[in-house]
């Protein structure tokens, strides 16, 4: 079994690993926006926003001791919420497979 696993979709790429189960174990999971996404604070800001809405949706489907972290690429700049959505449900179920 991989330690861990990045997953590439065409808006961002995840970065997913298990850690060690305890009983304090919960879902932990973060974003990344670069100045490279993105050059306005403002702008990074909305994609973070909309990446962590994505993580949200999903909270009940984590197993606890799952790490979560997502890389935004430049085409998050032209994105919309569905788009992202979508390509996040894709993701998900190829690291909850693995």
């Amino acid at each position: 079994m991989r330690r861990g696993a990045a997953y590439h979709t065409p808006f961002f790429i995840a970065f997913s690993f298990y850690a060690k189960v305890n009983k304090d174990s919960a879902f932990a999971g973060g974003v990344v926006c670069s100045k490279k996404v993105c050059s306005s604070a403002i702008g990074r800001n909305k994609i973070r926003r909309l990446l962590f809405d994505c993580l949200r949706s999903k909270l009940s489907v984590y197993p606890a001791n799952l790490r979560l972290i997502l890389v935004a690429k430049q085409a998050m700049n032209k994105a919309n919420y569905g788009q992202v959505c979508a390509g996040f449900d894709q993701a998900i179920s190829k690291i909850l497979v693995a």
